[in-house]
């Protein structure tokens, strides 16, 4: 029995570690596309500079936040299809899926609002970035760069967790089996 075979029969009489594993798979190819639509964004929106402040969020760039939402929202929606179908294989009422989906992904999204330019800007800060203000950086081209790495950096953390209570509303009351 080969290394590949070996692997298929353990996941064939493991299936939480079968779910977990390609949850984290599809989950990893979702993450990256939401962060290549919001690195388009950013750059298609970046004249959009006004600041907008929503309760209880903090100040942001317009362009900044449209890229992040839609970007979200684009990436929770093909995490959602391909892990209903391919890792929990659900066959449980789909609009009742969809509907507590719904909700838990404008709950995740809120949170991960709440906490985006906060973690972003620490992020920032510990990689040696510098703000001119309270909550404006420097303007030169290497604190800019740097200023989206960092934004790069918190996705990938807040992904991460988030991912953590997703996995978990999903197996155990999103995407059941009958």
């Amino acid at each position: 029995m080969n290394r590949i075979e070996k692997i298929r029969n353990y996941f064939e009489n493991h299936n939480g570690q079968r779910e977990a594993v390609m949850f984290a798979f599809f989950s990893l190819l979702a993450g990256i596309a939401q962060l290549i639509v919001r690195w388009v964004l950013d750059l298609v929106l970046r004249n959009l500079t006004t600041t907008v402040e929503i309760w209880p969020f903090p100040e942001q760039a317009l362009g900044s936040l449209l890229a992040f939402l839609i970007s979200n929202v684009v990436a929770k929606a093909m995490s959602y299809a391909i892990n209903r179908t391919q890792t929990f294989q659900a066959d449980n009422d789909l609009r009742v899926s969809v509907v507590l989906y719904t909700i838990l992904t404008i709950i995740v999204i809120a949170l991960e609002t709440i906490v985006g330019v906060p973690l972003q800007n620490w992020c920032y800060e510990i990689m040696g970035g510098t703000f001119t203000s309270a909550h404006h950086m420097t303007t030169t081209a290497a604190q800019l760069g740097l200023y989206q790495v960092a934004g790069t950096i918190s996705v990938c953390i807040y992904n991460f967790f988030g991912g953590i209570v997703v996995f978990v509303m999903d197996k155990f009351l999103i995407m059941r089996k009958k």
